[in-house]
Parts: C-alpha cells; sequence; structure tokens
C-alpha cells in the first residue's frame, strides 16, 4: 500500500536480476592440426556427463562450436546455464573437466613456445668459434 519516490539523484546503484537462469561460457583452445571432428565427437560424448557431476548446472552443458581461429590455436566454445551466483564456479569447473576430457582423449591444448637462437661474433670477417688447435703428434709416431 505505502510509495516510495526516489529522486534519480538518489540513486547509487541498481542490481538488475535476471528471472531465467544465467549462462556460463567457457573458451577451449586446441593446437591446430587436431582433427576437428574427432574433438567435436569427443566433446559431445563427454560434456552431457558432466551435469550430473555438478548439481549447479541447471542445463547443459553444451558444445557450440568455432569461436575463433586464433594465434596459437583454435577456439572451441561451450556453455551451460546456472544461477548467477554460481557462474564463476561452474566455468572453473567446466574448465578442469574439459581439460581431464582432453587428456583422456589426447586432444593437445596449445602453450607458447619461444625459439632461442644465438649468433656467432663476428671478428676481422671469420666467426669466433672454440680455437683450433692442431694435434700434437703421438709419441713414437712420424712428424
Amino acid at each position: 500500500g505505502n510509495i516510495k519516490i526516489y529522486n534519480n539523484s538518489e540513486i547509487s546503484g541498481v542490481l538488475n536480476m535476471t528471472k531465467e537462469a544465467s549462462v556460463a561460457m567457457v573458451r577451449i583452445n586446441i593446437e591446430y592440426g587436431q582433427d576437428i571432428d574427432y574433438v567435436e565427437k569427443a566433446l559431445e560424448t563427454e560434456l552431457p556427463l558432466l551435469q550430473e557431476m555438478n548439481p549447479k548446472i541447471m542445463e547443459g552443458p553444451v558444445y557450440l562450436g568455432i569461436s575463433s581461429l586464433g594465434t596459437n590455436g583454435v577456439e572451441l566454445l561451450a556453455y551451460c546455464k546456472c544461477a548467477e551466483a554460481d557462474i564463476k564456479g561452474v566455468e572453473r569447473f567446466l574448465n578442469k573437466e574439459i581439460l581431464k576430457i582432453f587428456y583422456r582423449y589426447c586432444i593437445h591444448v596449445p602453450y607458447p613456445h619461444v625459439t632461442i637462437s644465438q649468433q656467432s661474433t663476428v671478428m676481422g670477417g671469420m666467426a669466433q668459434g672454440p680455437s683450433y688447435k692442431d694435434p700434437e703428434p703421438e709419441a713414437g709416431g712420424k712428424e
């Protein structure tokens, strides 16, 4: 029965809550050269089993497909529905379990590679490397 009126200048923060479930989204990278059909089949087989393992998952998880072709690998996208308060925990759970799926199916996750090369020091037009010394003649041998 009572009505409370707030001036716009008195409003300092608003939290918009949804009545629907929120979405936990994960992006997973695989190495270039992996058989994408094999990877997708593994995810489609294994992802539905994860809902039984985590009661915070309301619906899913579902594999959505290739999200992008990055510099380090192929990015795949999966999601599931959960409560807003559980999003980060469910995302961490999905990342861990998908990594375990990849290990079981021998699917490689990319990591940065570094190649180091060393140039020889050049002095007087010739590369300086280990010093060369004529072998000593063996004792009692011919010279």
